[in-house]
C-alpha cells in the first residue's frame, strides 16, 4: 500500500468509536489528525462524534460547539460508503488496512488498535507507519512534533476561555481522578486502594511543597468532595487553592465543567496527577505544553498505560524529581485525606474495610 505518493485527497473521515471520557476521545482525535497531516499536510479532517457512556461520577458527552482543533470539524453522520468500524473492528484487533478509499476525494482513518482507546501514541504510529501508508522512513521526530503542534491548537471557544481563572498560568494544576480509577484487582490503566495511598501521600508531599514555595494551586477532579476537602486542607496549611467555576450560561452545555477543567489544567505551569493514570490530564498537558508530573512509581507490579505515552510530554517529572529527594520509606498514614462519598460508595466491602483498617477506624 503506497498511499503517500497518490494521496492527493485533502478529505479524511474518522469514526470516532470511542465511548469513554474526554482524555481518551481527544487522544484518538490527535493520533488520526496527525495521520492526515503526514499523508496530506492540507488535510482536512472530519470527525463523527457521538455521546459516551455514563460513568459513577460524569457522563461521557461533551458539546463539541465548546472547543476547536486546527482542520477538524465534528459531524453527526457517516459518509455513504464508509467502514462501520464499531461492528467490524473488536477491542483486541490490529487493522491490517487503515486508510480506507470511500469516494474520489475522501478517505477515512481507522486506527490500528481498533478501539482500544488512548493507545495511538506518536511512537506507535511510528511503528504501525506502513499500515497508514506513511513513509517507512518517516522521521519518529516530524511524528512527534506533528502531534504536539497539532495538541496546542485545540482551544477552548470564548463561553469555556472567559471562566478560566485570570492567574491559571502562575497556578500549579493539581489533578485528582478517582471514582471509576479505584478497583479491588489493579490493571494498567487504574489503581487498587494500597496504589493509591501512595499517590495520595505523595501528592500531599507535593502539594505541601507548593505551600512552601508560595506557589498557589487550581484543583481539579471527578469527586467534588474530596476536591472541596483538599482545598480546604491547602489553606489549612496557609496555602492558596481554587477549583473552576461554571457560568451558568454554560449549565445547560453537555460536559462543560470537564471541559473548562481541562482547559484550565492546560493553562496552568505544570500538572500534577493525583491519580496513577489519567488521559484527561495527560492531554491537557498536552494542549498546554506543560510539564506533567506523575506520582506512580509501580509499587504494585501493575505497570501503566503512561509508559507508551512518556515520551510524547514536552517534559514528564516523577516524584523524586518533583520533590527532590526519594520517597522509601513514606508511612502510608503520612497527612492522607479521607475519601470522598463517591469514592466509597464505588468500593466494595472488602475494599473498604481495607480502608479502614489502614487509617486505623
Amino acid at each position: 500500500m503506497k498511499l503517500q505518493k497518490k494521496a492527493k485527497q485533502t478529505n479524511f473521515f474518522h469514526d470516532l468509536q470511542c465511548p469513554s471520557g474526554f482524555g481518551d476521545r481527544i487522544l484518538d482525535i490527535w493520533a488520526t489528525a496527525t495521520i492526515a497531516r503526514l499523508l496530506e499536510p492540507a488535510a482536512r479532517l472530519s470527525i463523527r462524534w457521538s455521546n459516551g457512556l455514563e460513568f459513577q461520577a460524569f457522563s461521557a458527552v461533551y458539546a463539541t460547539d465548546l472547543f476547536t482543533i486546527n482542520n477538524i470539524q465534528f459531524v453527526n453522520s457517516s459518509p455513504p460508503d464508509s467502514t462501520n468500524t464499531d461492528k467490524r473492528f473488536s477491542r483486541t484487533h490490529l487493522n491490517e488496512k487503515c486508510i480506507i478509499p470511500i469516494s474520489p476525494d475522501t478517505l477515512q482513518i481507522v486506527l490500528r488498535g481498533g478501539r482500544s482507546w488512548a493507545t495511538s501514541s506518536p511512537k506507535r504510529i511510528f511503528n504501525d507507519a506502513v499500515h497508514y501508508g506513511l513513509n517507512a522512513d518517516l522521521d519518529l521526530g516530524e511524528i512527534m512534533s506533528t502531534f504536539r503542534h497539532i495538541a496546542t491548537t485545540t482551544v477552548p471557544k470564548d463561553q469555556i476561555a472567559r471562566a478560566i481563572p485570570n492567574d491559571a498560568g502562575k497556578r500549579v494544576g493539581i489533578h485528582v481522578r478517582l471514582s471509576d480509577k479505584l478497583v479491588k484487582r489493579e490493571s494498567p490503566w487504574d489503581m487498587s486502594v494500597v496504589t493509591w495511598r501512595f499517590i495520595e501521600a505523595k501528592s500531599i508531599a507535593c502539594i505541601e511543597q507548593c505551600v512552601t514555595n508560595d506557589e498557589p494551586m487550581l484543583i481539579c477532579s471527578d469527586d467534588p468532595d474530596y476536591r472541596d476537602a483538599l482545598i480546604q486542607y491547602i489553606r489549612s496549611k496557609g496555602g492558596d487553592a481554587i477549583t473552576t467555576a461554571l457560568p451558568p450560561s454554560l449549565s445547560n452545555k453537555p460536559g462543560a465543567e470537564a471541559l473548562l477543567d481541562f482547559f484550565a489544567l492546560a493553562s496552568t505551569s505544570r500538572i500534577i496527577q493525583m491519580s496513577k493514570y489519567s488521559t484527561f490530564s495527560m492531554a491537557a498537558a498536552l494542549t498546554g505544553n506543560i510539564p506533567l508530573v506523575n506520582l506512580y512509581d509501580d509499587e504494585s507490579k501493575a505497570g501503566t498505560c503512561l509508559d507508551v505515552w512518556a515520551a510524547t510530554f514536552v517534559r514528564l517529572i516523577s516524584s523524586e524529581e518533583e520533590l527532590g529527594r526519594p520517597f522509601e520509606g513514606l508511612p502510608l498514614k503520612q497527612r492522607i485525606l479521607l475519601f470522598g462519598p463517591r469514592a466509597r460508595n464505588f468500593l466494595s466491602e472488602i475494599v473498604r474495610n481495607t480502608r479502614k483498617s489502614i487509617f486505623g477506624k
